[in-house]
């Protein structure tokens, strides 16, 4: 990330700690256009979309900053989670599955054993992320 670009993401994302969260979507989704294979910023810009309620954007930004790190399991947790809000919950298993696949996690193998034990309990209504 250039020196311009570092200096408009920081701003975006002190907008975002001081809750002006517009503001920061704003100037993120500005430079995921012009910087499309920075995960940082799609990662942020997931992060903001979650904040305002708009999964289904922060889905996309997810998933799109897990192809440019796969190996990134922040990014894949976020993502996960956010598929498991919407409570689309094969797809938050593929997900860790796929990164399961290539580095360990004690917090994915957690969530999907609590995951699994919810739903042979009968209790997967209660399978809410947090």
């Amino acid at each position: 990330m250039n020196a311009a670009t570092r200096k408009i993401f920081d701003t975006a994302v002190a907008y975002k700690q001081q809750g002006e969260l517009q503001r920061s979507r704003d100037l993120l989704q500005d430079l995921a256009r012009q910087n499309p294979e920075t995960a940082s910023i799609l990662a942020v810009l997931g992060d903001v979309y979650w904040d305002l309620g708009q999964l289904e954007a922060a889905v996309d930004s997810f998933r799109s900053a897990t192809l440019i790190k796969p190996f990134s399991e922040t990014v894949s947790l976020a993502l996960f989670h956010c598929l498991r809000k919407l409570e689309r919950r094969d797809e938050a298993l593929k997900e860790a599955q796929r990164y399961l696949t290539h580095s360990d996690s004690s917090d994915y193998l957690e969530m999907i054993q609590e995951m699994h034990h919810k739903w042979v309990m009968g209790d997967a209504d209660t399978d809410k992320a947090t």
